[in-house]
């Protein structure tokens, strides 16, 4: 991209050898379009319809090699004349945004907005959003107190609605105002204690380490949030920490390590029976560390040592290598200094990013109810475009 003086929109020339339509913006932007690109993102009623937001045009049905032969700009659209007859058009504000190459720059602003927190302390510090209830129901101040609660999920990866009635009802009612809730096998919103009424350690009184859910689902909920309904003992204390800082500290001090976590995928099941008959049976095969394909961000740190399965699709001569990477990582999400830690009390809802924030649990007595639900990945994405957090991923 190069700036030139800013003033008004222009075609500066069609380069035929290069096959692109160079305009100027009106910001001063020159910007190189690629002929076929730039058919193909004609944006004119013919093309795309603007009411359902999906293309018109058959992409078979455009020459690959399709050629301009004038282009001009009026009213600050670009409209593009094609050997076939055709004539495109595009938004010049629309084209400085959606060009080739813009894209990369756009994701990798969203990702620089998260702030990690590698230290346990340093979140207590942060002002990470606690949302009233009240304000997250009230139609005047719902909107902008979503906004709020999305967007520190985003920012930090924690967020929590607070003087929430502790009812499943009322937890349905909070987490709605942010988000649809995702339909699982557990069902959609539940209050479950230390019953083993399914096959999982949550529902047992034993502390469990830090991990994120659903490992072995091949869609992973994006959020999951916690409502300790009742608990009339001590201990149950819960603790999160930053995948986000971890995956930072892992790929500077044991680069090894974080690359075989990030290209060697990692076997994950749940499995569960009923009257001695198998139940349930979910198996995942996936990385330990996902990155965004196209800036290299993270995206998801998949890690629940629990749901392991069978090591079975690793190669004899990559075992103790693989081992030793899944161990130091291990070490360094279970260093006390990383810890976040806090007893949920009945009244606050917390919510947590499933793909980047680790949750544990400490062991408890006596009788403790917590209510609980997942929101699906994209669901949480497509709300922060709505809020108007980001416009990027």
């Amino acid at each position: 991209m190069t700036t030139l003086l800013t003033g008004e929109a222009k075609v500066l020339g069609i380069d035929r050898e290069r096959k692109v339509v160079e305009v100027c913006t009106g910001s001063g932007e020159r910007l190189s379009l690629p002929w076929i690109w730039l058919r193909d993102h004609c944006r004119s009623a013919t093309s795309y319809n603007h009411r359902t937001f999906q293309r018109k045009q058959d992409l078979l049905a455009i020459p690959l090699h399709v050629e301009a032969t004038r282009a001009r700009v009026e009213n600050d659209k670009l409209f593009v004349q094609w050997d076939d007859g055709y004539e495109s058009e595009s938004r010049m504000k629309w084209l400085a945004e959606m060009s080739p190459g813009r894209g990369t720059a756009l994701r990798a602003s969203v990702y620089s907005k998260r702030i990690p927190w590698g230290q346990g302390q340093q979140l207590h510090d942060r002002p990470w959003a606690r949302v009233p209830f009240s304000q997250l129901i009230d139609p005047d101040s719902k909107m902008e107190s979503a906004k709020k609660l999305l967007e520190s999920l985003w920012v930090y990866g924690v967020a929590a609605a607070v003087d929430v009635p502790p009812t499943v009802e009322d937890t349905r009612r909070a987490v709605e105002a942010v988000a649809p809730i995702m339909h699982t096998t557990f069902g959609d919103i539940a209050a479950f204690e230390a019953n083993l009424e399914r096959a999982d350690t949550a529902y047992t009184t034993e502390s469990i380490g830090p991990h994120t859910d659903n490992t072995y689902w091949t869609q992973p909920a994006g959020l999951q949030v916690f409502h300790c309904q009742h608990h009339d003992g001590t201990g149950g204390e819960n603790i999160l920490v930053d995948g986000l800082a971890l995956a930072n500290d892992m790929s500077e001090e044991h680069p090894e390590a974080y690359r075989i976590l990030s290209t060697v995928p990692l076997p994950a099941e749940f499995r569960e029976d009923e009257g001695g008959r198998k139940k349930n049976h979910f198996a995942n095969l996936d990385f330990t560390f996902k990155h965004d394909p196209v800036t290299g961000h993270l995206v998801q740190i998949r890690y629940n040592a629990y749901d392991r399965a069978e090591m079975s699709t690793l190669e004899a001569d990559k075992v103790y290598e693989v081992y030793s990477a899944y161990q130091t990582l291990g070490r360094a999400i279970a260093s006390p200094a990383r810890a976040f830690e806090l007893k949920l009390q009945p009244g606050t809802t917390l919510f947590i990013d499933n793909f980047r924030v680790l949750h544990a649990r400490k062991a408890f007595d006596g009788r403790r109810v917590m209510i609980f639900a997942y929101v699906l990945r994209d669901e949480f994405l497509s709300r922060l475009k709505v809020a108007g957090v980001f416009n990027g991923l």
